[in-house]
């Protein structure tokens, strides 16, 4: 079971990275999260806990990481859409799953959430699969499957069931 949030802190960030590491084959991963804070500068304390982490923040955290020692040699972050946003919802998916199938050494991916709330999610996509597995740092539902059709990448969600994800936030890892 992913590790998950406590109800009264914003830091899904810190959980995310932990999680993906977890997805990744880590040992310990749950150590990192301690790591992945302290990547952090001390300013942005204590009001992350309340406003959470933005994009800087989680690849800050997630290159503090990447850079002990035991993992620094296998895995690797890449941040595909940061400069080359994908213009279209279609564009997106079509991209995202393009990445997926060219390069089998993708494990997960983080994914900015924006409604139904402001939220990290680890997200995983089978090749053999058309639906996402998302693992959450929420304690009430850590891992849940969504079909394509309820995951909108853009502004606005054309259905208010829909989730609705930043195009531009989107990190994958990859296990070398």
């Amino acid at each position: 079971m992913p590790s998950y949030q406590g109800k009264l802190d914003s830091l899904c960030g810190p959980y995310a990275i932990v999680n993906a590491l977890e997805q990744c084959d880590v040992e310990n991963a749950d150590s990192f999260f301690q790591i992945a804070c302290s990547a952090l500068a001390a300013k942005r304390w204590p009001s992350v806990l309340w406003l959470g982490t933005n994009f800087y923040d989680l690849q800050k955290m997630i290159a503090k990481c990447l850079r002990h020692q035991d993992i620094c040699q296998r895995i690797n972050a890449k941040y595909p859409f940061m400069k080359n946003t994908p213009k279209t919802n279609a564009e997106y998916w079509n991209r995202f799953d393009d990445l997926h199938t060219s390069n089998p050494n993708i494990r997960c991916a983080i994914i900015g959430m924006k409604k139904p709330n402001e939220h990290w999610v680890v997200a995983q996509k089978k090749a053999s699969e058309t639906r996402i597995i998302f693992s959450d740092s929420e304690p009430f539902e850590p891992t849940r499957r969504r079909n394509r059709a309820k995951l909108y990448a853009g502004h606005r969600r054309p259905d208010r069931n829909s989730l609705l994800f930043e195009r531009a936030e989107l990190v994958l890892f990859e296990v070398l």
